[in-house]
């Protein structure tokens, strides 16, 4: 068994008084919330009991602790280091969950279901409440708790619009977080494919985009004229062949409730005529969760698909998704199929995933790595609605869900595996293979003066303030480089790198570059004598005078004929080496 803890910020569990009222409010059948509680917990753990009926026992969704991914058989005793708050045993699947043959959603991706860490034990901290967002005070207290309990790593997946990082709950959490040698693992947000959405974008965390895997779900469309098309949805429903007819959704207008056939062609819910959809395909001029056409009986819905889609989303009745193009093509019968296919391009970038560049300090390459976050089959409460329509109410203890919600945790179960193995590593250290760096230092640097840099460290020590720097100088383990239209390409780097391999190592550098780049390293041999010990290096980037050029990238690695040391340029890679820069 990994003998450390893992925690999460999701939204479970209860934290103080305030929330218990707010949750109350949504769920209780009672005039006063307040005479449905019954204690309030709040000096050694926080939590309350409350009096509710089934119905309202139900409104409640979160960890389903019947699974079988939260399976706690065999763990034994928690950790002694763990407080009292901290003796939980439930898992999280995608980054803890069990073992589990046979796993699928509705015969769809049907194998071994497994969380990154199964043998790892997660405490989960409230920081959200439904319907109400993510308090910046409950973010603070979460974190504030978490880093008393003792816990090792912190997974969390919320984020926050562009802010400065003492306006950033997450980023002043993270850094007290960093101080008391717990990593951060954040996820870079679902904003993509523009540029500089990031959220999380913290030096201190690891930011975690998403990318596909080899797992595919298509759809085959086939119309009564021999007209076939391919679609991109998770469709759990069999139809076996079975020719329906097709309906036009600006067709089936529901007069009686008021609306005209621009509005139905969208197929929004309320505008269709059930007397003229049921037992129909609709085929809709706009995506939607598809309950328009649910909730008029419809045999299922065909939608257009939205730029740069590269991902499937489960629906509550037969669906398939193909381009705008191919919509107007599709005229009178059609049936359906499910397949599922290897995507052997995989691994990309997701669509959605937000990109960078850091919107603070363009010179911070963010986000750091990419980990599995399309098509993923997790572990699901059967409370929960098994498609997007959130009404709907078939059940299924496993979903196929994509985001960077999903892609956060694996990159965690990455670092809580390495935390696992060198227990003493540092937060910087887990990072990259990683680093220590002058986070105070780099704040300085930015322009941020005494006071900012309190709102964020909470240190009483006088800095002043300076713009003499660059994001550069942090000792990162990827380099990034902003250039001005106009400007000549010109960066110096110097990085300090700690052996953490064979006490006796050489390494040389490996240098990957586009042409339009001259990048030099020196020295371009580094020689150890023993674990631990430390060399600098630097590196030299030069280039021409550039005008909207779009985003290069390159890597250097550092080789000793076993491991490899990579260094990022402009874009990220995963890897650990035996060098780490510390």
């Amino acid at each position: 068994m990994i003998n450390f803890r893992f925690d999460c910020f999701v939204h479970y569990g209860i934290k103080k008084e305030f929330g218990y009222k707010k949750l109350l409010d949504r769920i209780s059948d009672t005039e006063d919330a307040k005479e449905s509680l019954i204690y309030s917990y709040g000096r050694s753990f926080n939590g309350f009991a409350a009096k509710l009926s089934d119905e309202e026992v139900e409104t409640f969704s979160g960890i389903w602790p019947e699974s079988e991914s939260f399976s706690d058989k065999g763990f034994g005793p928690p950790p002694a280091k763990w407080k009292e708050l901290a003796k939980l045993t439930t898992t999280l699947p995608a980054t803890t969950g069990r073992k589990v043959k046979g796993a699928n959603y509705f015969g769809l991706a049907e194998g071994l279901a497994r969380g990154g860490v199964p043998e790892a034990r997660i405490a989960v901290y409230k920081s959200c409440w439904l319907g109400a967002g993510c308090y910046a005070a409950d973010i603070l207290a979460a974190f504030d708790d978490a880093i008393a309990d003792g816990i090792d790593l912190i997974s969390v997946s919320i984020g926050k619009p562009t802010v400065q990082y003492w306006e950033e709950p997450v980023a002043i959490g993270s850094f007290h977080a960093m101080k008391h040698g717990i990593l951060t693992s954040a996820s870079s947000g679902n904003y993509g494919p523009e540029r500089a959405v990031i959220q999380n974008y913290l030096p201190w965390s690891l930011t975690v985009a998403a990318s596909s895997i080899d797992r595919k779900f298509m759809s085959h469309l086939v119309l009564g004229n021999g007209q076939t098309f391919m679609g991109s949805v998770v469709n759990a429903f069999e139809l076996n062949g079975t020719p329906f007819p097709l309906i036009w959704g600006g067709d089936a207008t529901n007069f009686s409730g008021n609306y005209i056939s621009p509005t139905s062609k969208y197929c929004i819910p309320g505008a269709l005529n059930m007397n003229k959809v049921e037992g129909k395909i609709v085929l809709c001029k706009d995506r939607s969760d598809g309950s328009g056409a649910f909730m008029a009986n419809g045999a299922g819905v065909i939608m257009p698909s939205q730029p740069f889609d590269n991902f499937a989303l489960p629906f509550p009745l037969p669906t398939t998704i193909i381009s705008t193009k191919d919509i107007s093509k599709v005229l009178e019968y059609i049936r359906s199929s499910n397949e599922e296919i290897q995507d052997i391009t995989a691994p990309y970038a997701a669509s959605f995933s937000s990109r960078g560049p850091n919107p603070i300090t363009p010179d911070i390459l963010k986000p750091d790595h990419t980990a599995p976050g399309v098509n993923i089959l997790a572990a699901w409460t059967p409370l929960a609605p098994a498609s997007v329509y959130k009404e709907y109410t078939r059940s299924t203890k496993y979903y196929i869900d994509s985001g960077t919600l999903m892609a956060c945790p694996h990159a965690s179960g990455v670092a809580a595996y390495v935390k696992a193995t060198h227990p003493s590593w540092s937060p910087a250290a887990i990072k990259s293979a990683l680093m220590t760096i002058d986070y105070i230092d780099f704040l300085c640097k930015q322009g941020y003066n005494t006071s900012t840099i309190r709102l964020v460290t909470g240190e009483q020590s006088v800095r002043k303030s300076t713009k003499a720097g660059r994001g550069w100088d942090i000792n990162y383990p990827s380099l990034s480089l902003a250039i001005e239209d106009g400007q000549k390409i010109s960066g110096i780097f110097t990085r300090t790198v700690t052996n953490v391999g064979s006490p006796n190592s050489t390494y040389h550098a490996k240098i990957d570059k586009p042409d339009s780049l001259n990048i030099t390293v020196e020295p371009s041999v580094l020689s150890f004598s023993a674990v631990g010990d430390k060399k600098i290096f630097i590196v030299n980037v030069k280039g021409k005078h550039i005008t909207q050029v779009p985003i290069v990238s390159g890597s250097i690695s550092w080789i000793d004929g076993v491991h490899v040391g990579e260094i990022e340029a402009i874009l990220p890679r995963c890897g650990i080496g035996a060098m780490n820069v510390v």
